[in-house]
Order: C-alpha cells, then sequence, then structure tokens
C-alpha cells in the first residue's frame, strides 16, 4: 500500500476544457422529469449543483438542470415542509419518500446552493426553502452556546418516519382542534393526502399505509390553479403547517446526535452566513456567528489546532484535514456577510494549523490525517466530493478565496503546488471532483498562470488526437482527426455493420450537421482513414450564449488488431 501510494502519478494539464466536459457530463446524468441524477435512490448531490452553477449558468440547459433538480427537491417529501431542513435521500427517483434521516452537512450545503441560486434569479420559493433549513437548524439542531448538532435519526419506535409521516384522520383532527376546519380540504390537496396514500414502514407491512407530506408544484403554480394570490396561499400554508408541526412536537421524537463536529459545522455556519446575507436577514448572520466562536471556544487547542469532535464540553479525537478547510470556509462565509476582518485572520490561522499538519512536502497538497496518528499505516489522499466534500478541494477553494480576498502570493503558490498533485485525478474524473473544478474556474478567473500548462505535460498515450479548427463563418467548424502512421480508423460508414464507425454528435448546446467524408478502400471494401481527415460540422446554437459541446468517437487499429473505441468531448464557446 505505502508503495502503491507514494507512486509519481505526473502532472496533466487543467483548463476550461475540463470544466465543460465535468459539467456536459452532469447534465447528461440528470434526471429531465424528476431532476436530479441518475436513478433511485436518489441523493441531493449539493456538490453537483454547485459545479453547475459556477460551471455553466449561463447556459440554459444547464440553468435548467439546476432549477429543476431544486424545485423538485423542494416540492418533494425529501424535505420536510411542516418543520423545514431536508432529510438525507429519497428512496424512489421522484423525491417522495425519504430515509427519514436529517443529516447537518446535507443541510448547510444546500442552504448555501438554494442562497446562491435565490441570488442570481430573485426567485422566492428558493428564499422559502432557505429559511426553512435555517430556522430548522436553529430550533432544533443548535447548542445552548450557538454550536451545530450532527444529525437526528430516521426511526421513532423502530418506526421509519414515525414523527413525520400522517394519516388522513389524525391530520383532519389536528387541523380541525386548531380551529382550522375550513383549510382541510385545501390542506389534504396541497399536502398531496387527498390523491392517496404514497408511505409504508417496509419493516412493518401490518401497520396502515400513510402519508409522506409533499407538495405536488411549486407553490406559485398551485396556488395559480387554485385561483388563489402566492401571498395568500403561502399565508395559508403557513397557518396549516404551524398546527401541524405544534401536534407533531408532541409525537415522540428521533433521537438527535448531539455531537458536534468541526466540519460539519463549518458546512453549515457558511450556510447559515450565505442565507443571511442572500435574504437580507442579519439573524442567521449572527446565528453564524455564534457557531463559530462555539466551535473555535470548544473544539479549538493550545497549540492553535482543532479537535474534530465534542459533546458538551469533552473535545476529543485531532482534527483533519476537512475540519480545518470547511471550518475555513464558514469563517470566509461570514467575512463575506460582514466584512469582520477578524475572521480573514481566523480562516487564515487555520490554514496556517492544517499546512503544519498535513502538508506534503514532496509532492504538494495535503495528506488527511496527521503524521503522527497511531491508528492509521498509511497517510492517504482522499480526493473525491462525496456527500461530505474532500479537504483537499475545500482547502484548494479557501486558498484562492484567502489570495483573493488578502493578495498574498504564499496562498497561491501553494495552491499551484496543490492543483499539480491533484492534477491526474481531476483529468481522470471531473464529476467525482466537482469542487477540484470549481477551483479550476476560480484559478482560471484570478491566477491563470497557476494551472498546469498544456505546453509543459505529457500528451495523451493515444494515437488519434482530435481538435477542433475555426473557419471564417462562426457557425461552421472543422474537427480534425490526426491519425499515427500505421493506424486507421473506420469511416463512419465503414461498409460492415460488425465495424465501430467514426461518430461526431453534439451532446448539449445546440445541433450539428456533419459533411461526412466518405473515406478510402480497404480490405473487403472496408472504407477507413488514415493520416488527417477533416469533419466539416455546421452548428446551430441552442441559445445565442450557449456553449455546443461536442463528442467525437472512433476505434484506432492496425493492420492485425483493434484497440478499444475512445470518445472525447470538444466545446465550442460563444463568440
Amino acid at each position: 500500500m505505502a508503495r502503491e501510494l507514494e507512486v509519481q502519478p505526473g502532472v496533466e494539464p487543467l483548463g476550461l476544457d475540463l470544466v465543460s466536459e465535468g459539467v456536459s457530463a452532469l447534465v447528461r446524468y440528470h434526471d429531465a422529469e424528476h431532476g436530479g441524477f441518475g436513478g433511485a435512490p436518489k441523493f441531493p448531490q449539493p456538490v453537483y449543483l454547485e459545479l453547475l452553477v459556477d460551471g455553466g449558468w449561463e447556459r440554459p440547459e444547464v440553468r435548467e438542470v439546476v432549477t429543476k433538480t431544486l424545485d423538485e427537491m423542494a416540492n418533494g417529501g425529501i424535505y420536510d415542509h411542516v418543520g423545514g431542513g431536508f432529510h438525507r435521500y429519497a428512496v424512489d427517483e421522484h423525491w417522495t419518500v425519504p430515509h427519514f434521516e436529517k443529516m447537518l452537512y446535507d443541510n448547510g450545503q444546500l442552504a448555501s446552493v438554494y442562497a446562491d441560486v435565490h441570488t442570481r434569479t430573485g426567485d422566492v420559493y428558493y428564499a422559502e426553502v432557505v429559511r426553512g433549513i435555517l430556522d430548522y437548524v436553529i430550533r432544533e439542531m443548535t447548542d445552548p452556546d450557538g454550536a451545530f448538532r450532527s444529525a437526528q435519526d430516521a426511526e421513532v419506535d423502530a418506526r421509519e418516519g414515525g414523527s413525520y409521516i400522517w394519516r388522513p384522520a389524525e391530520f383532519t383532527a389536528v387541523l380541525e382542534q386548531a380551529g382550522l376546519a375550513e383549510d382541510v380540504e385545501f390542506a389534504m390537496n396541497v399536502h398531496g393526502l387527498a390523491a392517496g396514500t404514497n408511505f409504508r414502514d417496509p419493516h412493518h407491512r401490518d401497520d396502515p399505509p400513510a402519508n409522506v407530506i409533499r407538495l405536488s408544484d411549486r407553490p406559485g403554480q398551485l396556488a395559480a390553479g387554485m385561483e388563489m394570490d402566492r401571498a395568500v396561499f403561502v399565508e395559508r400554508m403557513a397557518r396549516v403547517n404551524a398546527a401541524l408541526l405544534a401536534a407533531r412536537d408532541t409525537r415522540p421524537q428521533p433521537l438527535t446526535d448531539d455531537k458536534v463536529i468541526a466540519s460539519w459545522n463549518g458546512l453549515m455556519i457558511a450556510g447559515m452566513a450565505d442565507g443571511g446575507r442572500a435574504l437580507k436577514e442579519p439573524r442567521y448572520i449572527e446565528a453564524a456567528e455564534r457557531a463559530a466562536d462555539a466551535v473555535l471556544a470548544r473544539l479549538g487547542r493550545e497549540d492553535g489546532g482543532l479537535h474534530r469532535t465534542a459533546r458538551g464540553e469533552k473535545a476529543q479525537i485531532d482534527a483533519f484535514l476537512e475540519d480545518y478547510a470547511m471550518m475555513a470556509e464558514g469563517l470566509l462565509a461570514i467575512y463575506e456577510a460582514t466584512g469582520d476582518s477578524a475572521r480573514l485572520e481566523q480562516a487564515e490561522a487555520l490554514v496556517a494549523a492544517a499546512r503544519d499538519r498535513f502538508w506534503n512536502d514532496e509532492r504538494g497538497g495535503w495528506f488527511d490525517t496527521r503524521a503522527d496518528q497511531a491508528d492509521l499505516f498509511i497517510r492517504s489522499v482522499n480526493l473525491g466530493d462525496g456527500a461530505v466534500p474532500s479537504g483537499s478541494s475545500t482547502m484548494l477553494l479557501v486558498l484562492l478565496d484567502l489570495h483573493e480576498r488578502t493578495g498574498k502570493t504564499a496562498f497561491l503558490d501553494d495552491a499551484r503546488a496543490a492543483l499539480r498533485s491533484m492534477s491526474v485525478s481531476l483529468a481522470a474524473n471531473p464529476v467525482g471532483m466537482a469542487r477540484g473544478v470549481r477551483a479550476i474556474i476560480k484559478s482560471a478567473k484570478i491566477a491563470p498562470e497557476i494551472l498546469p500548462d498544456v505546453k509543459t505535460s505529457p500528451p495523451p498515450a493515444t494515437p488519434v488526437r482530435a481538435a477542433l479548427l475555426k473557419t471564417d463563418d462562426p457557425n461552421r467548424w472543422v474537427v480534425r482527426l490526426s491519425i499515427e502512421g500505421g493506424m486507421h480508423v473506420n469511416a463512419h460508414d465503414p461498409g460492415d455493420d460488425q465495424l465501430i464507425g467514426l461518430s461526431l454528435e453534439a451532446v448539449s448546446g445546440g445541433s450539428i450537421q456533419v459533411a461526412w467524408p466518405v473515406g478510402t478502400p480497404y480490405r473487403e471494401e472496408i472504407m477507413i482513414h488514415r493520416g488527417l481527415v477533416d469533419l466539416p460540422v455546421v452548428i446551430e446554437r441552442s441559445a445565442p450564449d450557449s456553449t455546443v459541446v461536442l463528442r467525437v468517437g472512433w476505434q484506432a487499429c492496425t493492420d492485425t488488431e483493434c484497440l478499444r473505441p475512445e470518445q472525447v468531448e470538444l466545446s465550442i464557446l460563444p463568440q
């Protein structure tokens, strides 16, 4: 294991073409009917949404992916319409039945994403969702000193979602007892109970079916369908939900994991600060500040470092890289919301402490754990951004933010070294390292010189290269394939259905017409290409500012064998 981890992987060029590749892959992966990515079970994936917003917001098809996903999640049962906050994931593809656990890290990231898109669009629904998340966390997930708790359980009395589900008779009785009898039919329709049940505990099949509350559409659309003013609709819903929440609070409650985890708090601190800034509501920014002060006080070490967890006054476990990175990220979000330079200084101090503990002097970048951690025999590096982002990619973004705000070149020097050490992994898997790709975007804007350059990087080991060539007409392009000597590729129509022919398609941003070259005859009238082959293309953008992404595919062969088929994507940026 040590030998494997010590292998020097080399350096790959990093540029905006990789951003386009990652964004386009997510657009293809998107569930156009229900939003989100892939099928059931379906997770929120905030790191994907962040990348789409940063890397492709100007593209209409990308905006559609983001807003469709945000709408469907907010409408679905994965969002707690009565109490606020998101459950961990949905067991179905249409977001209706959640796994009822609530995690701090999900809600922190989602608060930031919804706040960002609200700022970009002015969409009042997204503001309402942000407010619901943050109010829930303040009400149920906050310690007396302001630090945030980790999670709430999915089960109550061994019943999945026991405190969240409703049956029609109980639902009706609660509203009638609250003096809202005139709202029963309205609420049954809006919350989906009138359409029938949608939930049965898979572990207790004898229990009667019930309902997870969800909306069938955005509130504005529902109000319009009822010929009701949106403000009146929302006010009526708030009245109903307050009565339901009061009744729900009298039920047995899910257990709350009251551990304070540094990294998860950092994500929620950022969510509070971003939400407060977007909504112009100081109480959320104040909650972020209280949490930051509590974490630094309870988890801070005398040597300037951090512990990872605390319960009550007992702090334990040396913090990992992600704890420093995400707390620094939270402090920078407070700085953005307040302009308080003390928060900038606190973030710098955490970055310095992390560098002392985790920096890889040989390759650049960071280890996840300290060198003296006795329970690990290998210092590994996790670069993947999943439900919780990686410490390395988050720290990279923090360095770029700190340079932008302070002008200190030391942050850029470390960012340059980290990008080089991460470049091979980034180039191989941009979707899996979504925050790392966001760092490429930011680097290209503020300091493009730190990105590994294609001119100093070894070429990929493939006998065929694909490139885009401009013409005098902005709608006419040429895709040129350069094929090494001794190799050939099959023509688009090779004359044999068993062969893999040359392909070229638009995967996003518009449509294309290709003038396919015929090729030259090969054995038994098979048509092939050798040397250079040009594919003239006429593009039609779906919108004037669309980036058209082309995918070209081929199979390279010699006279005796064929290599595996390959595909590459090429991006034509707006003029």
